[in-house]
């Protein structure tokens, strides 16, 4: 059983591997916890999943249990040589090495490529359908990897995704609190975000240094944001967010380029006051400013 310290600690020194800290390697050992987070990700044998730091693949064991089809890609081609041990014999399951923030997805996800025999009961083929993405995220790659997958939003349907706990709550803040920020308006622009379950540091082995949490994301149909005002809208985000000391009006002179004077009649076209600091701000008021600066 994959999801215990001995059996962990076995497989690894038997393939003679000391677990990385800069790679966040933080195995799950809990059984319960995987089975949850399987359940979470809600699976059918219609589904494709892209899981991310497979590991010593008990969570792979777990999707493939579930889904049609797996693919599980591992930056650390040593834990490839574990993965061939513990999945290689399953037919569903195709592991590659790779590093998620460089990796071609648009290839790598292609039906064409992977072959999964998928189908839902319409007789639909699997083609047309989208992957859902799962991972226990290495802490060292949590924001840069969250922000790749909804870059490519339109290979998904979901993710569920366990972060470090106040991640969890940057992602799920609301406007006004410091945890609020870029990350939770790019996540919230095009996902509806909810907590599944907290997942303690002593579920893990090694154990990290804090508590996670395992959120689920699902890829709204119509963005917040229309795709011509996106390039705008998240250089307002930015600018706002870079100078969180800065009033509204002084953030976005700041941010960009703009004169004073320009800037604060920017903000009253968009109904808001220039004396107000970015964080207080909606996502509706973002678009809003993105308007009046288009």
């Amino acid at each position: 059983m994959l999801a215990s310290p001995a059996t962990l600690r076995a497989l690894l020194a038997r393939h003679e591997i000391r677990l990385e800290r800069r790679l966040g390697q933080h195995f799950l050992a809990d059984s319960n916890i995987l089975r949850k987070i399987a359940e979470g990700a809600r699976l059918s044998r219609a589904d494709a999943v892209f899981e991310i730091g497979p590991g010593a693949g008990a969570l792979t064991v777990e999707l493939a249990q579930r889904a049609g089809r797996v693919v599980a890609i591992e930056v650390d081609p040593r834990l490839v040589e574990v993965l061939r041990e513990t999945v290689g014999a399953m037919p569903n399951v195709t592991v590659v090495t790779g590093d998620v923030l460089a990796a071609d997805l648009r290839a790598l996800l292609s039906f064409r490529t992977v072959r999964p025999v998928l189908q839902d009961r319409s007789n639909r083929p699997a083609r047309r359908r989208r992957w859902k993405a799962v991972a226990n995220l290495p802490y060292a790659i949590t924001s840069p990897a969250i922000a790749r997958l909804i870059e490519h939003r339109d290979l998904f349907c979901s993710m569920v995704l366990m972060v470090q706990r106040e991640v969890a709550d940057r992602l799920m803040a609301q406007p006004g609190g410091k945890e609020y920020g870029a990350l939770t308006v790019l996540a919230q622009t095009y996902c509806a975000v909810e907590r599944v379950l907290q997942v303690s540091r002593a579920c893990f082995f090694p154990p990290p240094q804090v508590d996670s949490t395992v959120v689920r994301f699902v890829m709204r149909r119509r963005p917040l944001v229309p795709p011509d005002l996106e390039g705008v809208y998240f250089a307002v985000v930015r600018a706002a967010f870079g100078y969180r000391r800065k009033t509204l009006a002084n953030a976005l002179a700041a941010g960009l380029g703009l004169d004073k004077v320009q800037t604060q009649a920017l903000i009253r076209q968009a109904g808001l006051d220039p004396g107000q600091r970015g964080e207080s701000l909606s996502l509706r008021e973002f678009v809003r400013l993105a308007r009046a600066g288009r």
